[in-house]
């Protein structure tokens, strides 16, 4: 007599002499199978066209350069998460070094976790050291093209590709991004203001070339700057003099249009009696480059 609710020669039946399994564990080692198959089917056929779904001037350029992202970073918890996931949206085939200059907060377990290579200070060591240890990282990864992003989100990832570009095309060994060039409405304080215009006169006059925003930290090194800086590079505010050890070294220097954005969180460690110090460090830094024998 045959078993109520199944059929002695139907499938089910059949499986189960087979395997001396149910129909229901048949299913289920299905579907890992299903699972492999569907990725096999991915990787094979349709990654290959993912940078088709990229800008068509993007994928060019960015896909025969190994390009290098270094955030440094200190106490920036509360926007690196963003930073990071913004950049692999925006630049997905660039690589991520977040340096953590001795940050006290979870700035490091939070870039680690959101897939960026940590590099970390055991205490804080300054915005110079910080973008040195990026930069010898850069270096011994023989990475073609390193660009500066700020953790606290004012650089916009979206902007990366105008800074590498000229660079890539071997028109610059090193590109600043611009506030003052006509885009974007950055709007810095009175006491900033003054500042920036001042270096930015001082800098112009020393490489006999027009430079508006010389403090700007939104800036693509090619593989030459990249090696020297691993070499050499200021310790405290080294934006503006960095620039002058470039021009002395016969490094190019461009500037490209940029808009950037308010700190999305955190907050600034420059205050009015720092901007002074800023100031007459930076300046008396500029003259003894300027002395020195190259």
């Amino acid at each position: 007599m045959r078993p109520f609710g199944r059929m002695a020669g139907s499938e089910d039946a059949r499986v189960e002499r087979r395997t001396g399994r149910t129909g229901r564990s048949e299913r289920n080692l299905e579907s890992p199978l299903r699972h492999h198959f569907y990725v096999y089917i991915f990787y094979t056929f349709i990654n290959p066209f993912h940078t088709l779904f990229q800008p068509r001037n993007q994928r060019p350029l960015l896909m025969k350069h190994k390009l290098l992202i270094i955030i440094p970073a200190f106490n920036e918890e509360a926007t690196i998460s963003g930073v990071i996931a913004s950049i692999r949206r925006h630049v997905p085939s660039a690589d991520i070094v977040v340096v953590n200059d001795g940050s006290r907060d979870r700035t490091a377990g939070l870039a680690a976790g959101s897939g960026a290579v940590v590099l970390s200070h055991l205490y804080n060591l300054g915005i110079g050291a910080t973008m040195q240890t990026g930069y010898k990282y850069a270096r011994s990864k023989g990475y073609d093209i390193a660009v500066q992003v700020d953790a606290d989100g004012q650089h916009p990832p979206e902007q990366i590709e105008r800074l590498v570009k000229p660079v890539m095309e071997g028109r610059a060994d090193i590109v600043v991004g611009s506030r003052f060039m006509g885009e974007g409405d950055y709007k810095p304080s009175i006491a900033r203001s003054a500042g920036m215009v001042f270096f930015s006169q001082l800098v112009s006059a020393i490489i006999k070339e027009k430079i508006t925003d010389t403090t700007s930290g939104f800036r693509a090194s090619g593989k030459r700057c990249i090696e020297y800086f691993s070499s050499r590079y200021p310790d405290d505010y080294p934006e503006v003099e960095a620039l002058v050890l470039l021009h002395k070294k016969g490094f190019s220097i461009m500037e490209v249009p940029v808009s950037m954005a308010e700190r999305a969180g955190g907050k600034s460690s420059i205050t009015p009696m720092k901007s002074v110090y800023y100031m007459v460090k930076v300046l008396l830094a500029i003259l003894v480059d300027l002395m020195k024998k190259n």
